[in-house]
């Protein structure tokens, strides 16, 4: 199962909308650079029968997010390619653009959401629109004013061609949409979840710190759950 996981590239994890999945199967990719976390799981997974049988079952249902997301992302790539010429690499800068501003998580934004983080003004200067109000016109959306990561690609596209007196570079708004947003991204990650998952998280920080201060007192010696001990340490320091 972790080897599985090794093959998912950076581009594949990126490419799951929902972050708090997105954030597991990067931490699960950084767990298998680490050969004593792999051993600990390795030990956990033959010796604990209930973590075995929680463990295929988790395993089943990241499959086949990543396999849908995969999917997805083919589909839209190839799509976005067709329709407005992009690249491969300005469709990743997007993407990570999009899923950053997507602060609810739902694959979904709004043009009010895009006006109150304060980025259109700044897409609006990097692409050369005199009128801020004639940037927002050329955003296509739904009745309710909601764009999807395809809608949100074309409509970008769309006022590069009709605003820039030359060849705009998107990657540039790429980039600044990133730069602008991260604070809100990590404010995100803390505030978004709900209480029960909060209390989960904060127990599981306090773990992780436990494990640093405990480092120190490992026996010396071999053994299975030492194995185990060790892979635990390595894993806090990820």
């Amino acid at each position: 199962m972790m080897r599985q996981f090794s093959n998912f590239t950076p581009r594949d994890i990126a490419a799951v909308a929902n972050y708090r999945y997105r954030a597991l199967f990067e931490g699960v990719a950084a767990a298998t650079t680490e050969p004593l976390v792999i051993k600990a799981f390795t030990i956990v997974f033959e010796d604990l029968l209930p973590v075995r049988v929680a463990g295929r079952i988790i395993f089943g249902r990241l499959g086949q997010v990543m396999e849908a997301s995969i999917e997805k992302r083919d589909y839209l790539d190839q799509k976005l390619k067709n329709v407005a010429g992009f690249t491969t690499d300005q469709i990743d800068e997007g993407r990570r653009a999009f899923s950053i501003l997507d602060v609810d998580g739902e694959g979904e934004l709004t043009i009010e959401q895009l006006v109150d983080s304060g980025i259109v003004e700044t897409v609006a200067e990097l692409l050369e629109y005199k009128s801020f109000d004639d940037f927002v016109e050329k955003l296509e959306s739904d009745d309710k004013g909601r764009m999807n990561f395809e809608t949100f690609m074309v409509g970008l596209q769309r006022c590069a061609d009709d605003g820039c007196h030359y060849n705009c570079n998107l990657n540039e708004v790429f980039t600044e949409i990133v730069k602008m947003m991260e604070p809100i991204q990590e404010q995100k990650r803390k505030t978004s979840v709900s209480e029960r998952k909060k209390r989960a998280s904060a127990k599981y920080d306090s773990m992780v710190t436990a494990f640093g201060e405990w480092e120190d007192l490992v026996p010396e010696g071999d053994g299975r759950m030492i194995e185990v001990l060790r892979g635990c340490f390595a894993g806090a320091k990820k």
